[in-house]
């Protein structure tokens, strides 16, 4: 079951890369422009290993000249680039949302060695685990196998002429019901840190912050005032998360969750009122 969870997640991130590299050849290469020069960039770091330990049947002029017939070595882009030329010639932002949505959480969470990905082993209350949590579900990371599938299937239809309403639904109907790695991250990460004992205060604190904020946002009391409710509520609900936060990453959260809250409570009032 582990090895399932490990190989789909790099399944998945597989299958993003494989999809970046297929739009950008076919939106952002030149028709004239090979692929040889990427791949004799690649062959070279393959055989360069060969040049060491066997130099009496690889010498670097071999490779060198090996190489050169093969085409003039450049890189090929990063992930990031192609996912931004992609995004630029299509007029959407399909790529750029694949490589930051799943690209960089699985490659971060699953295919390196990082301090997130080794985060996985170790529980809320910092004791040892002998197989890593799994950010994320099987069954996300196949809809999002099956996604990219269908985004390529559909690009290579229009190119050669054919229908291509059914690879569109296929790929949509995948894609939306995928969730991305980080949002199950964040919600395990929640789950396993509530203290479950105080969850039923903060239900009553919330309840009586939402009716006294609805009831205010009619009123013409000071947007001071509103804040510094909204602001206490926040401090007291904050201690049923058993994750430690800095002052001012918890004043950020406050602040932002505040102006949220009443920006929205106006315009709904506002709304009312018209």
């Amino acid at each position: 079951m582990l090895r399932q969870s490990e190989a789909t997640a790099l399944l998945a991130r597989t299958a993003a890369d494989t999809c970046l590299v297929g739009l950008y050849c076919l939106h952002c290469l030149d028709p004239e422009e090979k692929m040889s020069g990427y791949g004799a960039k690649a062959t070279g770091r393959l055989l360069a290993y060969l040049v060491d330990v066997e130099q009496d049947f690889l010498t670097k002029d071999v490779l060198d000249a090996l190489i050169a017939s093969a085409g003039q070595p450049k890189d090929f882009p990063r992930a990031k680039d192609m996912a931004d030329a992609i995004t630029k010639a299509q007029g959407q932002a399909f790529a750029t949302d694949l490589y930051q949505r799943t690209y960089v959480p699985a490659s971060t969470l699953f295919a390196h060695a990082s301090a997130l990905s080794l985060l996985r082993h170790v529980t809320m209350n910092d004791k040892l685990r002998p197989d890593p949590d799994f950010w994320w579900t099987r069954r996300a990371a196949l809809r999002l196998v099956d996604s990219c599938t269908g985004v390529l299937a559909e690009e290579l239809a229009q190119r050669d002429g054919r229908e291509s309403k059914d690879f569109v639904d296929y790929a949509n109907a995948h894609l939306a019901r995928s969730l991305a790695p980080l949002i199950v991250m964040l919600v395990k990460m929640a789950r396993n840190g509530l203290h479950w004992l105080k969850l039923p205060r903060v239900v009553l604190l919330v309840r009586a912050a939402r009716k006294q904020e609805l009831a205010s946002a009619g009123l013409s009391l000071l947007r001071t005032e509103r804040e510094a409710r909204l602001r206490s509520l926040v401090d007291a609900c904050l201690p049923v998360f058993a994750v430690e936060i800095s002052d001012e990453a918890r004043h950020l959260m406050a602040d932002r969750l505040v102006e949220a809250v009443i920006g929205t409570n106006d315009r709904a009032s506002e709304q009312e009122e018209d």
